[in-house]
């Protein structure tokens, strides 16, 4: 069982015209330091959302650790947390794992194979949305349709992109969830917003994804030269499961899910406009 002793949890509200529209919650480590973040309209759920990210952090930490769990997750093959997804509900946190595995592979398909399955949609963001995206002076909304197969089910499915604009950056977010969902873009916005906070707050580190977002937080030129150029209305396909694995542990379920034909997020240079 993990020690939450040295970790505390701070709260913040998300204010919209002088009214509470949301929550964010830091899980921060003994030095104030946060190590997990989750944002939603309710307090509970923005605590959830943030335990489990510091749960899912703290179990792949535990089995970078040795050389076998290394091998047995593809760890050594993906050295990075995609796929990964740690949740308190099995089957809910399987299919967040599965539906990340997608969006990590289509992303590498729009912009290391160009692919052009993503258009510009109009999208009116909610007031936490609209909140959160006051920092940017230009906002994109992208949408693209992908099939995938998940342990013999087919499911449609859309990748959902929000592209965040400063005078010399682009910080992007993404989700990929059903059609039908009924706020497609919140989780997406809510990447691109932590994406800004992370630039703006930048220290020199090692990590390709910190040193990736602060490339293009100044050079926002050489991401759109790595977007199609094109609008398209082409379903990506076929996204197939090849790796799935599962650890239940005292606090909830890990989740581990991927596809193996695809460029991984951390290979590449910095200035690889995939995240």
């Amino acid at each position: 069982m993990l020690d939450l002793t040295y970790f505390s949890e701070e709260f913040s509200e998300i204010v919209y015209r002088d009214k509470t529209v949301g929550w964010i919650c830091n899980i921060n480590n003994e030095f104030g330091i946060s190590v997990s973040g989750g944002v939603s309209k309710q307090k509970e759920i923005a605590y959830q959302i943030a335990k489990a990210e510091f749960l899912e952090r703290s179990e792949v930490e535990q089995l970078w650790k040795d050389s076998k769990t290394q091998k047995e997750w593809l760890l050594d093959s993906y050295p990075s947390c995609s796929g990964f997804a740690f949740g308190f509900d099995d089957q809910k946190t399987f299919f967040r794992s599965a539906f990340e595995a997608v969006e990590r592979w289509a992303w590498s398909k729009w912009i290391d194979e160009k692919v052009g399955f993503m258009k510009v949609i109009d999208y009116v963001p909610g007031k936490l949305e609209q909140t959160l995206l006051s920092c940017f002076s230009k906002v994109t909304f992208m949408k693209g349709s992908v099939t995938a197969k998940v342990n013999g089910e087919n499911f449609n499915l859309c990748l959902y992109i929000v592209l965040g604009e400063t005078e010399k950056g682009v910080f992007p977010g993404s989700r990929v969830t059903v059609n039908s969902d009924d706020n497609p873009f919140e989780h997406a916005v809510v990447e691109s917003w932590r994406h800004f906070k992370i630039y703006t707050h930048r220290v020199e580190s090692k990590s390709t994804f910190y040193n990736r977002i602060s490339y293009f937080g100044e050079n926002k030129s050489e991401a759109f030269k790595q977007i199609p150029k094109y609008n398209s209305d082409q379903v990506l396909t076929p996204f197939n499961l090849e790796f799935s694995k599962r650890k239940i542990t005292s606090e909830g379920f890990l989740w581990r899910c991927l596809s193996k034909k695809y460029f991984c997020w951390s290979k590449g240079k910095v200035n690889r406009f995939v995240y």
